[in-house]
């Protein structure tokens, strides 16, 4: 049986964390509060180096001068890193979520409602897990660089190569997207 979704992502509460349809959450206004994630069929490895290998040719393209067969070299251990710290990923964006003052002060600062707030950070660690960098918005990388600046150090170490290798990607997934409009003559 085919996917409802396409793309595979499936629609889940931002509030509750259940799927749309088990959602009991009330006041929550139409079509606001969900995040798509894919929990259903999580990608392969060999399905995030393909979307990590878009994002890569993505930047060899609109980035002179960039070396996109060194730089996907230099990475090449990402998507295994990803897949092997995947449900650690989803705990780490979990805790930041966790912090009401922090969700409540980025639904000020964006002027948006704090479930979609909760609904972004899903979105945005469900892409990190999928590592589509190419469709990363630069709000969704800074909410994956926010997780990581207020994890908790003892319980994620910066010793662990694995979290510390995909915080070097996302670090250079949001210097790299943040150079394209320049380079596109949008800036």
């Amino acid at each position: 049986m085919a996917h409802p979704n396409p793309d595979g992502h499936t629609p889940f509460c931002a509030n509750c964390n259940k799927m749309i349809f088990l959602c009991s959450c009330e006041g929550i206004p139409h079509g606001e509060g969900i995040v798509l994630a894919r929990r259903v069929a999580p990608l392969s490895v060999a399905e995030k180096t393909a979307n990590f290998n878009k994002w890569v040719d993505a930047m060899t393209a609109n980035i002179p001068g960039f070396d996109g067969v060194g730089f996907a070299r230099d990475f090449s251990d990402i998507p295994g890193r990803v897949n092997t710290k995947q449900a650690t990923l989803r705990t780490m964006m979990e805790e930041y979520m966790s912090n009401e003052n922090q969700m409540s002060q980025l639904a000020r600062i964006t002027g948006t409602p704090k479930h979609n707030v909760k609904a972004a950070c899903m979105q945005a660690v469900s892409k990190l897990e999928d590592l589509e960098l190419a469709d990363m918005s630069p709000i969704e990388a800074t909410l994956i660089n926010n997780m990581y600046q207020s994890s908790d150090p003892v319980k994620y170490p910066l010793g662990d190569q694995n979290l510390k290798r995909i915080y070097d990607i996302v670090a250079a997934a949001m210097d790299l997207n943040a150079m394209l409009p320049k380079f596109r003559g949008n800036n």
